[in-house]
Protein backbone atom coordinates (compact mmCIF):
# COMPACT_ATOMS: atom_id res chain seq x y z
CA UNK A 1 0.00 0.00 0.00
CA UNK A 2 1.25 3.77 -1.05
CA UNK A 3 1.92 5.87 1.32
CA UNK A 4 1.96 9.72 2.08
CA UNK A 5 3.94 11.18 5.21
CA UNK A 6 2.97 14.69 5.04
CA UNK A 7 3.27 15.25 8.75
CA UNK A 8 4.39 18.58 10.08
CA UNK A 9 3.96 19.90 6.37
CA UNK A 10 2.07 23.49 5.96
CA UNK A 11 -0.61 23.76 3.47
CA UNK A 12 -1.25 23.01 0.82
CA UNK A 13 1.99 20.65 0.76
CA UNK A 14 -0.32 17.38 2.11
CA UNK A 15 -2.73 18.16 -0.92
CA UNK A 16 -0.13 18.43 -3.38
CA UNK A 17 1.79 15.46 -2.31
CA UNK A 18 -1.31 13.43 -2.00
CA UNK A 19 -2.13 14.56 -5.62
CA UNK A 20 1.28 13.69 -6.92
CA UNK A 21 0.92 10.18 -5.71
CA UNK A 22 -2.34 9.62 -7.25
CA UNK A 23 -0.97 10.90 -10.71
CA UNK A 24 1.91 8.94 -10.34
CA UNK A 25 0.93 5.48 -9.53
CA UNK A 26 -3.80 5.30 -9.36
CA UNK A 27 -2.96 3.54 -6.71
CA UNK A 28 -6.17 1.31 -5.61
CA UNK A 29 -5.00 2.30 -1.53
CA UNK A 30 -3.38 5.17 -0.19
CA UNK A 31 -2.64 6.00 3.18
CA UNK A 32 -1.84 9.81 4.05
CA UNK A 33 -0.57 10.96 7.54
CA UNK A 34 -1.11 14.72 7.99
CA UNK A 35 -0.78 16.62 11.29
CA UNK A 36 -3.71 18.57 12.11
CA UNK A 37 -7.81 18.63 11.54
CA UNK A 38 -7.57 21.49 8.56
CA UNK A 39 -5.39 18.92 6.75
CA UNK A 40 -7.44 15.95 7.17
CA UNK A 41 -10.38 18.18 5.89
CA UNK A 42 -8.39 19.54 2.80
CA UNK A 43 -6.79 15.83 1.75
CA UNK A 44 -10.41 14.75 2.32
CA UNK A 45 -12.40 17.21 -0.32
CA UNK A 46 -9.43 16.61 -3.00
CA UNK A 47 -9.56 12.71 -2.87
CA UNK A 48 -13.33 12.62 -2.43
CA UNK A 49 -13.24 15.03 -5.89
CA UNK A 50 -10.57 12.66 -7.45
CA UNK A 51 -12.78 9.19 -6.78
CA UNK A 52 -11.38 8.00 -3.42
CA UNK A 53 -13.48 7.46 -0.21
CA UNK A 54 -11.62 8.47 3.21
CA UNK A 55 -11.83 7.12 6.23
CA UNK A 56 -9.80 8.91 9.15
CA UNK A 57 -8.23 7.12 12.39
CA UNK A 58 -6.70 9.27 15.14
CA UNK A 59 -3.23 8.13 16.17
CA UNK A 60 -1.49 9.72 18.90
CA UNK A 61 -0.15 13.18 17.74
CA UNK A 62 -1.47 12.70 14.06
CA UNK A 63 -4.11 11.47 11.28
CA UNK A 64 -4.19 8.81 9.14
CA UNK A 65 -6.10 9.34 5.93
CA UNK A 66 -6.87 5.70 4.18
CA UNK A 67 -8.13 6.37 0.85
CA UNK A 68 -9.94 3.71 -1.14
CA UNK A 69 -10.59 4.05 -4.50
CA UNK A 70 -14.29 4.17 -5.44
CA UNK A 71 -15.99 1.45 -8.36
CA UNK A 72 -17.62 3.27 -11.23
CA UNK A 73 -21.00 2.59 -9.68
CA UNK A 74 -19.80 3.90 -6.55
CA UNK A 75 -18.54 7.29 -8.32
CA UNK A 76 -21.61 7.25 -10.29
CA UNK A 77 -24.36 7.95 -7.43
CA UNK A 78 -26.09 11.15 -8.36
CA UNK A 79 -25.09 14.06 -6.04
CA UNK A 80 -27.59 15.75 -3.79
CA UNK A 81 -27.91 19.30 -4.77
CA UNK A 82 -29.67 22.31 -3.09
CA UNK A 83 -33.35 23.60 -4.71
CA UNK A 84 -32.03 26.59 -5.38
CA UNK A 85 -28.89 25.53 -7.53
CA UNK A 86 -30.95 27.28 -10.44
CA UNK A 87 -30.01 30.67 -9.31
CA UNK A 88 -26.20 30.25 -9.26
CA UNK A 89 -23.87 31.82 -12.36
CA UNK A 90 -22.09 28.66 -13.58
CA UNK A 91 -18.36 29.67 -12.86
CA UNK A 92 -18.51 33.07 -10.81
CA UNK A 93 -16.24 33.35 -8.18
CA UNK A 94 -15.93 36.17 -5.70
CA UNK A 95 -12.44 36.68 -4.19
CA UNK A 96 -12.98 38.57 -1.44
CA UNK A 97 -9.63 39.77 0.09
CA UNK A 98 -10.57 42.15 3.41
CA UNK A 99 -13.57 42.81 5.27
CA UNK A 100 -14.12 46.49 3.94
CA UNK A 101 -15.37 47.02 0.52
CA UNK A 102 -13.08 49.76 -1.46
CA UNK A 103 -10.76 52.03 -0.20
CA UNK A 104 -10.71 54.99 2.22
CA UNK A 105 -12.61 54.98 5.68
CA UNK A 106 -12.54 52.05 7.67
CA UNK A 107 -16.08 52.92 9.09
CA UNK A 108 -17.72 53.12 5.46
CA UNK A 109 -15.94 50.47 4.27
CA UNK A 110 -17.40 47.99 6.57
CA UNK A 111 -20.69 49.28 6.16
CA UNK A 112 -20.69 49.04 2.81
CA UNK A 113 -19.37 45.63 2.82
CA UNK A 114 -22.44 44.61 5.14
CA UNK A 115 -24.35 46.10 3.06
CA UNK A 116 -23.02 44.40 -0.34
CA UNK A 117 -23.51 41.01 1.53
CA UNK A 118 -26.57 41.40 2.54
CA UNK A 119 -27.25 42.77 -1.10
CA UNK A 120 -26.11 39.38 -2.36
CA UNK A 121 -28.33 37.02 -0.14
CA UNK A 122 -31.74 39.11 -1.75
CA UNK A 123 -30.11 38.63 -5.84
CA UNK A 124 -32.20 36.48 -7.46
CA UNK A 125 -28.50 35.71 -9.30
CA UNK A 126 -25.71 34.17 -7.15
CA UNK A 127 -22.02 33.22 -7.34
CA UNK A 128 -20.39 29.79 -7.90
CA UNK A 129 -18.20 30.48 -4.86
CA UNK A 130 -17.24 33.08 -2.23
CA UNK A 131 -13.25 32.90 -1.59
CA UNK A 132 -12.30 34.48 1.87
CA UNK A 133 -8.69 35.39 2.47
CA UNK A 134 -6.61 37.48 4.79
CA UNK A 135 -8.93 39.72 6.20
CA UNK A 136 -11.93 39.13 4.41
CA UNK A 137 -11.96 36.33 6.77
CA UNK A 138 -13.45 38.33 9.82
CA UNK A 139 -16.79 38.47 7.47
CA UNK A 140 -17.27 34.43 8.17
CA UNK A 141 -16.21 34.61 11.81
CA UNK A 142 -17.49 35.07 15.23
CA UNK A 143 -18.40 38.94 15.60
CA UNK A 144 -19.49 39.84 11.98
CA UNK A 145 -22.75 41.47 11.46
CA UNK A 146 -23.05 39.97 8.40
CA UNK A 147 -22.86 36.16 9.33
CA UNK A 148 -26.71 35.42 8.74
CA UNK A 149 -26.76 36.61 5.29
CA UNK A 150 -23.98 34.26 4.00
CA UNK A 151 -25.24 31.69 6.06
CA UNK A 152 -28.48 32.01 4.05
CA UNK A 153 -26.14 32.38 0.84
CA UNK A 154 -24.68 29.09 1.69
CA UNK A 155 -28.19 26.91 1.74
CA UNK A 156 -28.71 28.38 -1.58
CA UNK A 157 -26.14 26.38 -2.91
CA UNK A 158 -23.12 29.14 -2.67
CA UNK A 159 -19.98 27.01 -1.77
CA UNK A 160 -17.77 29.39 1.10
CA UNK A 161 -14.54 28.72 1.02
CA UNK A 162 -12.08 30.11 4.16
CA UNK A 163 -8.16 30.08 3.83
CA UNK A 164 -6.85 28.25 7.03
CA UNK A 165 -3.92 29.97 6.71
CA UNK A 166 -5.10 33.09 7.00
CA UNK A 167 -7.30 31.79 9.81
CA UNK A 168 -4.42 30.52 11.88
CA UNK A 169 -2.86 33.96 11.28
CA UNK A 170 -5.24 35.90 12.85
CA UNK A 171 -6.15 33.40 15.51
CA UNK A 172 -9.48 32.95 14.04
CA UNK A 173 -9.99 29.15 13.12
CA UNK A 174 -11.76 28.00 16.26
CA UNK A 175 -14.47 31.41 15.47
CA UNK A 176 -15.27 29.94 11.65
CA UNK A 177 -18.93 30.35 11.63
CA UNK A 178 -19.64 29.65 8.06
CA UNK A 179 -18.35 27.80 4.73
CA UNK A 180 -15.49 25.18 4.87
CA UNK A 181 -11.35 25.72 5.72
CA UNK A 182 -9.23 25.37 2.89
CA UNK A 183 -6.19 25.56 1.27
CA UNK A 184 -3.79 27.87 -1.36
CA UNK A 185 -3.74 24.52 -3.61
CA UNK A 186 -7.99 24.31 -3.92
CA UNK A 187 -8.28 28.41 -3.55
CA UNK A 188 -5.94 28.57 -6.86
CA UNK A 189 -7.35 25.91 -8.27
CA UNK A 190 -11.04 27.06 -7.95
CA UNK A 191 -9.69 30.59 -9.38
CA UNK A 192 -8.08 29.55 -11.71
CA UNK A 193 -11.12 27.25 -13.07
CA UNK A 194 -13.48 29.86 -12.69
CA UNK A 195 -15.01 31.34 -16.02
CA UNK A 196 -14.92 34.99 -13.86
CA UNK A 197 -13.34 36.18 -10.97
CA UNK A 198 -14.32 39.12 -9.24
CA UNK A 199 -12.36 40.61 -6.40
CA UNK A 200 -13.57 42.70 -3.59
Amino acid sequence: MKEVDARGLECPKPVLLTKETIEKSNPDNLTVLVSNETAVGNVTRFAENSGYSVTTTKQDDYFILHLRKMSFQEQSKPAMQSTSMDTVNENIVFFITSNEFGQGQQELGELLMKSFINTINEANMLPTTMIFVNSGIFLTTEGSPVISALQEIEKKGVQIINCGTCLDFYKRKENLQVGIISNMYTITETLMKATKVIRF
